[in-house]
């Protein structure tokens, strides 16, 4: 009863004491100041992360009646997900969503979910990707009988016997 007393004569001997309402208008302009700071260091990262972002992004542009592969869940496990496909682009819609005819079924499709379908040769000529062996012979012209020319040979053949092939370790040696 003394501090009601107290705060209706306003004789307030503590400068503590505080009513429920400014304590309560005290805490709303703490939360708000709070609030602020956190909207600002939202949109600092957000520039962040976007630049981030775009660093290694690349624009993915489909044209109408392009084949496309889909990011789909896989049946068993939702979780797992597959190109499957190819699909035809019917529509643009916007700058990033494409219009995809599934067969039965035609759906919107954003282009993170989308990747451009090559078809495969079916024929290949036949030169086409058919890599010759090129064969190379080191001719010594020294001397056979020549000691510093055998020293050479040695080394050489040293060097070459110390490279180690694509499955092996310097341990299995």
């Amino acid at each position: 009863m003394t501090i009601l007393r107290e705060l209706w004569t306003e004789d307030i001997q503590d400068a503590e004491v505080k009513t429920t309402y400014h304590y309560v208008v005290d805490l709303r302009e703490k939360m708000d100041k709070a609030i602020q700071a956190a909207q600002e260091n939202l949109r600092h990262a957000s520039k962040r992360y976007k630049a981030h972002f775009d660093r290694k992004a690349r624009p993915r542009n489909f044209i109408k009646g392009e084949k496309v592969l889909l990011l789909l869940p896989a049946k068993h496990n939702k979780l797992e997900l597959k190109w499957q496909g190819p699909f035809e682009v019917i529509k643009v819609v916007g700058s990033n969503n494409y219009v995809v005819n599934l067969g039965a079924a035609q759906k919107t499709y954003h282009a993170n979910l989308l990747k451009r379908y090559f078809d495969r040769e079916t024929s290949v000529p036949a030169q086409c990707g058919v890599l010759q062996a090129a064969v190379a012979a080191i001719v010594d012209e020294n001397d056979p009988s020549d000691p510093e020319a055998e020293g050479e040979r040695e080394m050489s053949l040293e060097l070459s016997a110390s490279r180690l092939r694509s499955k092996e370790t310097k341990m299995d040696n």
